[in-house]
């Protein structure tokens, strides 16, 4: 049985492949199959790759007054 740490549910994008490589100064993906690709496209031989993922960050938390805690 194959064990699996991280979220199975993602997006297909280049951004995310095993096989793309980012362009210096682009917004574009050099894919080895496919050529210059967007960040957002995908093609049949996409694998995806864990580390190429960037969370998202988390929203701070607004600071709150002894107002907002009064009835």
């Amino acid at each position: 049985m194959k064990l699996n740490f991280f979220n199975s549910n993602y997006e297909a994008r280049c951004s995310y492949c095993q096989n793309g490589r980012n362009l210096k100064d682009s917004d574009m993906i050099l894919c080895p199959y496919m050529g210059v690709m967007t960040l957002d496209s995908y093609c049949k031989k996409f694998k995806y790759d864990h580390l190429k993922r960037i969370p998202k960050r988390i929203p701070r938390l607004p600071k709150f007054d002894q107002k907002d805690f009064e009835i």
